[in-house]
This record gives C-alpha cells, sequence and structure tokens, in this order.
C-alpha cells in the first residue's frame, strides 16, 4: 500500500443502526447475495460530515433529521480491482466512517431515487459479519464493526460511552497513562492524517462562527473557552499550542505563549478571561508555583460558574515523568510522543464540545421562538 495519501479517493461510509439494534444493509438489486453499507466520495466544497449525510440521503432516501452521529472512525482503506475504472486515477479509497443511530425503530426507506440500490433491510448487529459484503472490502468492514459494535454482554449505551474521546482520554486517578499506541479513533498514519485534521478545523470554525452570529443576531449566550495546555517535561506543550491555534478561527482565537519569567509565566494562566466568543489557548506547567491549589481550584470553579467552558488537556511523553493534573475540573491525560496523533485528540475534543455548545444556543433560540 503507497503512503502517498494523494493518491487515495476520500470517501465516506456509514453503519445505520435503529433504536433495536438493527443494521441498515443495502444490495445493488434483489439477485445481488452481497450487502453494502452506504457510501460515497466526499467533493471539495464539503465536510465529511455533509458527505455522508448526502450520500445516505442519496442512496437509501433517510433525512438528516431521522438520525444523529454517534460517532466516527477515519484512517481506513481499501484498494480497488484491477477492472475499477477509477484505478486509473487512485488506488483505491480512503474511508472515513460514521456510526449513525436513528431515531426510532426501522424508519421508512426512500429508495425510488437511488442510483446504487433497489433492496434494502434491517438486519441485527449480531447476525451481520464481513463474510456478507464483497472480498475487498471485508477488511475495512470488519474493522469498522468491531470498532462501532459492542462486545457480548455489552450494552450500545455502554459502548457509544467507549467511543467518546473525551471519556477515554479523562484522567482517573486509577488509569494515569493512556495507551501510546491507542489506535481506536484514527486507524491510519500520519500521511492519512491531513484531511482528517482538516476536517476537524472545519468543525471548529464552523462552530466558532455560527456562535459568534447567533450572539450578534439574536443575544445568545457567548461561546467562551479557556483551554490549557499543560504537560510534563519534554511534552512540547509550547509546539502544541501553535499547532492547535492552527486549527482555530484566527479572528475568534487568542493564542498565548507566556514568556520565560516565571512569575509572568505562572499569572497568566489563572488570570486571563476570554472574551465574547472567543477561544483562548494557554500553556503553561504542570504545576504552578505562585498559587497554592486552592486558589487555583477556587479561580477555575469561579470562571465555570460564569460561563467559561474549560478544557484542560496534560501532555505525557512516553518515557516522561508522570505529574498528577492541577485541577478539581474535568482534564485530559494526552500521549504526545505522535505529535500529529496528540493535535487530533485535543482538536476533536474541543470540536466535540464546541458542536455541544452550539446544539445549546440553538436550542435556546428555538426555545424563544416558539
Amino acid at each position: 500500500m503507497s503512503d502517498d495519501s494523494t493518491r487515495w479517493r476520500p470517501n465516506v461510509a456509514a453503519i445505520i443502526v435503529d433504536t433495536a439494534g438493527n443494521l441498515l444493509l443495502a444490495r445493488k438489486n434483489a439477485e445481488s447475495r452481497h450487502m453494502h453499507f452506504p457510501q460515497g466520495g466526499v467533493r471539495a466544497d464539503e465536510t465529511y460530515e455533509q458527505a455522508i449525510v448526502r450520500e445516505v440521503y442519496e442512496e437509501v432516501g433517510l433525512p438528516r433529521e431521522a438520525y444523529e452521529v454517534l460517532g466516527r472512525l477515519s484512517g481506513l482503506r481499501y484498494a480497488y480491482r484491477d477492472k475499477n475504472k477509477k484505478k486509473e486515477e487512485w488506488e483505491g479509497q480512503q474511508q472515513t466512517w460514521f456510526l449513525l443511530g436513528c431515531k426510532k425503530e426501522a424508519p421508512v426507506l426512500n429508495l425510488s431515487g437511488s442510483s446504487e440500490f433497489e433492496v434494502a433491510s434491517w438486519v441485527h448487529y449480531s447476525k451481520v459479519s464481513p463474510d456478507m459484503f464483497v472480498s475487498f472490502k471485508r477488511e475495512v468492514v470488519a474493522k469498522a464493526l468491531k470498532y462501532f459494535m459492542p462486545e457480548p454482554g455489552e450494552t450500545f449505551l455502554d459502548h457509544l460511552q467507549m467511543l467518546d474521546m473525551s471519556r477515554v482520554y479523562r484522567y482517573r486517578p486509577d488509569r494515569p497513562f493512556p495507551q501510546t499506541d491507542d489506535r481506536r479513533f484514527f486507524a491510519g498514519g500520519k500521511e492519512e492524517m491531513v484531511d482528517t485534521l482538516r476536517e476537524v478545523s472545519m468543525r471548529i470554525n464552523r462552530v466558532q462562527r455560527r456562535m459568534d452570529y447567533l450572539t450578534r443576531e439574536y443575544g445568545t449566550p457567548p461561546l467562551r473557552m479557556l483551554a490549557l495546555i499543560c504537560g510534563s517535561p519534554g511534552s512540547n506543550r509550547r509546539g502544541c499550542l501553535r499547532r492547535v491555534a492552527a486549527c482555530c478561527d484566527p479572528l475568534l482565537t487568542r493564542a498565548f505563549r507566556p514568556e520565560w519569567q516565571p512569575e509572568e509565566y505562572d499569572m497568566v494562566a489563572l488570570q486571563q478571561y476570554p472574551a465574547e466568543n472567543e477561544i483562548r489557548l494557554m500553556c503553561r506547567r504542570m504545576q504552578d508555583r505562585h498559587f497554592t491549589q486552592e486558589q487555583i481550584d477556587t479561580h477555575e470553579m469561579a470562571l465555570s460558574a460564569s460561563g467559561v467552558r474549560l478544557l484542560h488537556f496534560h501532555l505525557h511523553p512516553k518515557d516522561g515523568q508522570f505529574q498528577e493534573p492541577d485541577t478539581i475540573l474535568p482534564c485530559y491525560l494526552v500521549p504526545c510522543e505522535k505529535k500529529w496523533y496528540r493535535d487530533y485528540v485535543i482538536t476533536s475534543i474541543m470540536a466535540d464540545t464546541l458542536e455541544k455548545m452550539l446544539a445549546e444556543a440553538e436550542k435556546i433560540l428555538a426555545m424563544r421562538s416558539q
């Protein structure tokens, strides 16, 4: 397999599950013995999520309001067969898979306008296997099913919580070190991360601009976020700050890296307050030498109570000395020996948090209009 990501066509695919645990499987026609999940190429002018929404509607007639996006898995590839006409331009598909959860059991489908499928059915996930799909797709289908479907004895709810990156990387005293080879959220490598990180950046930018618009036009609560990037010695927190800031809207983001005067360095992280619709990114030491733990906790709780969303990211190098996080608020312990994967974890958690905040603002706006 080539490591040149430009030779792999960006593609999205969807595993659609209803409230009874049935998966939507489609066939080309009644005579076809192979099953398929909805999938398709990503256009230049759309995000990956926009692409999957379009493909699902075009191929099985399921509208966006019928489901929620429950999870995603990026970095999977399969090669085209030699007879595929696209092989002259591409080696194969580079896929981002989505888990879409329907809001009811077996929602009505509409295949009348589909150019891909004539038959579709709902099959319980326990009865779905990779052998039901065409041979050259079975490997990626197997990886997607293993990632999205619960293990025997595990409920769907418990499994969905494990798919939530913010839960997996949440610091717990009984699990201080995350797995350094964790690839549950991205199965590919550095070259394949380029498009994925660009997609996360687009999600962050979209929410920032939308929140700013809603505040100015309709007076909804403004976005205020303070993201502290802390780290053990050797964690390269300043380099991380630059790369994360590059994924945000430059007009609505302020990245602050203090100079190396110890008093200033420790003071600023505790005293900064984001402006309306601003994301403020800061890096500092794991432990603050100029404030007691009680002072830090009191200030951070006051910020949180005033509407500031605080995110703590604690970077930990593979062979570094672990230091306990100096906060009582939720924090995330992120392995950082692979910089591109570290940046993906942090920006993805930020994007998920921002999208939840936007959903809250949209809900407030909808309630006002009733």
